[in-house]
């Protein structure tokens, strides 16, 4: 079993974004991914002006993965809505095509990405850290655990803000010359709309349980 000086769990945005920065910095990285492939996640898609900067500063460029601009916001309740210019710009792009961008990234910046690694145990080792999979151990000096909603068994956090809720997503089609994000507010939950590349729309829900 050899040591690293870093090994990332997780390799959604936090983890790929990290293990790119480490790796640039000339530090020896280990990324454990336990999906084999990017898949879509429960989540708006949205990018930021300060995202999207982000995202530059790692090579990444939203507009070749097909990142569709967004100028206009609005929103519905009540019977009423509104709509407003963005002051910033924006886009939205899938995770699915941002987080394999981003791991890609990180093996072209000299990570080792392992993929389909699902972690088991995280334990102290040595004064550093030691992570088990079902068919390997890995050691290192630092640990990252970028795991997002999946907590591994021994480091489960707190009820968080929103326990109670449920998220809900599908894809759709005929998004055509849309830029907008819609939200619709209704009694316990809230569904946004927004398009993606390809033509397609992101529909999310977050209704309470």
């Amino acid at each position: 079993m050899s040591r690293v000086e870093a090994l990332v769990v997780g390799g959604g945005l936090a983890g790929a974004a990290a293990a790119i920065v480490l790796a640039r910095a000339g530090r020896s990285v280990v990324l454990l991914e336990k999906e084999p492939s990017a898949k879509p996640k429960v989540c708006g898609e949205f990018l930021s002006a300060s995202a999207l900067a982000s995202l530059s500063e790692l090579g990444c460029d939203a507009v070749e993965l097909g990142a569709v601009p967004l100028d206009t916001f609005r929103m519905a309740a009540r019977g009423r809505a509104v709509s407003v210019a963005l002051p910033f710009q924006a886009a939205s792009v899938t995770r699915a095509a941002l987080d394999e961008a981003l791991l890609a990234k990180a093996a072209r910046a000299g990570a080792t990405v392992l993929r389909g690694a699902a972690v088991r145990t995280i334990s102290r080792d040595d004064g550093g850290w030691r992570a088990d999979t079902a068919h390997t151990a890995y050691s290192a000096d630092s640990l990252l655990l970028a795991t997002g909603k999946s907590d591994l068994k021994e480091r489960r956090r707190g009820t968080g803000l929103h326990d109670g809720m449920v998220g809900l997503k599908r894809y759709g089609h005929g998004a055509g010359a849309t830029t907008s994000i819609d939200i619709a507010l209704f009694p316990g939950g809230y569904c946004g709309i927004q398009p993606v590349e390809d033509g397609r729309l992101n529909v999310c829900l977050a209704v309470s349980a």
